[in-house]
């Protein structure tokens, strides 16, 4: 179980909003945009989208104190629209060059991505990193860096999704896919403007840079079950009793009906796995009415025992929620019957 990469685009502008269409992968669980801003003014205007739906910000808005060039942001959408071409909106009233790194990935089958740690920083040492440490196997790690260099950046420690030259900057993202949870490094491997000239020391003012990083876990696909209804409904009909006595008319007693309607409500139940076979069970006792005739006729019991059993519900998301077996068991008892030694009263109580 882990996550896997899906697609990316980049693109960059001035635009109010800046806008591209983007299509993320069917099964895509999440999409991640990496801007850098030009300047040291930082973009406003608000959140980003994707098909109208708002993204939220990762880290913080990432900027150098002294003289930057560039400012970087990180945002994430879960459970993006995938499978066709959708807009992606920038909002840049200021009109600020952009640039945008967009990205998608996919949760393995019965999970989907969640935020789980996130960092950044700003200086201007070379060879800039971030560490986080994911909580979960099979996360994620996607970074965005801003660079003031003239030169762009020679390597990273992850998969690269972009290393851009702008002039007298760079945008770079890049993502990491880690199977087993553990402390990781999200970085980028920078040059030195006039090295061998100048030695190590820095060119024409500060070497700023801005980095933000998040990392994204799988979680359980939570699923909520609505409430089965099942309804039982029996008509109990007693045998007839006939009395026969010589030189006397039989006596028929005739049957009574009882009818029994059970209804099985299933709670609401949510499950982010699959569950095992519950087993319910209920039993009831029906007593027929007393028929008082001029004999004594023995208690007979009747025993009903009806298994029911809830239809299967497909979730999808790969939730199978397992079949539940009622088990309903009743015993009727039929009361004594007491009889008199005169006449043939035949009455009900």
């Amino acid at each position: 179980m882990a996550h896997i990469f899906d697609t990316n685009l980049r693109f960059s502008g001035s635009g109010n909003p800046l806008t591209s269409n983007y299509t993320a992968g069917s099964g895509a669980t999440l999409l991640v945009i990496g801007i850098v801003t030009a300047g040291s003014v930082q973009r406003g205007g608000g959140v980003p989208t994707f098909d109208g739906n708002s993204l939220t910000q990762a880290d913080q808005t990432r900027q150098h104190s002294v003289n930057p060039e560039t400012n970087c942001e990180l945002w994430y959408l879960l459970k993006p629209e995938t499978g066709s071409a959708l807009e992606i909106s920038i909002p840049n009233p200021t009109s600020l060059t952009l640039h945008i790194q967009v990205s998608t990935y996919k949760a393995a089958g019965g999970f989907t991505s969640d935020l789980d740690v996130e960092g950044g920083d700003s200086g201007t040492s070379a060879s800039a990193s971030v560490s986080v440490t994911p909580t979960v196997n099979g996360a994620v790690i996607v970074g965005v860096f801003g660079d003031g260099e003239n030169f762009i950046p020679t390597g990273q420690t992850g998969i690269e999704l972009n290393t851009t030259d702008d002039g007298l900057y760079s945008d770079s993202n890049q993502f990491t896919l880690q199977a087993v949870a553990a402390a990781i490094e999200t970085g980028w491997t920078t040059q030195t403007y006039g090295a061998g000239v100048y030695g190590g020391g820095i060119y024409n003012g500060d070497d700023d840079w801005c980095l933000s990083v998040a990392a994204f876990k799988e979680t359980n696909i939570a699923t909520t079950v609505e409430p089965d209804t099942q309804t039982l409904s029996l008509s109990l009909l007693l045998p007839s009793i006939v009395i026969v006595e010589a030189g006397v008319t039989d006596i028929t007693v005739l049957p009574a009906s009882l009818a029994l309607t059970a209804t099985l409500n299933a709670p609401t139940v949510v499950v982010d796995k699959t569950h095992e076979v519950t087993a319910l069970s209920s039993t009831l006792t029906l007593f027929a009415p007393s028929v008082i005739i001029d004999v004594v006729i023995e208690p007979s019991v009747l025993s009903l025992s009806a298994t029911l059993t809830v239809n299967s519900i497909l979730v999808e998301e790969n939730i199978t929620v397992g079949l539940a077996a009622l088990t309903l068991a009743l015993t009727i008892g039929q009361h004594n019957i007491p009889i008199f030694s005169e006449g043939y009263l035949c009455r009900r109580r």
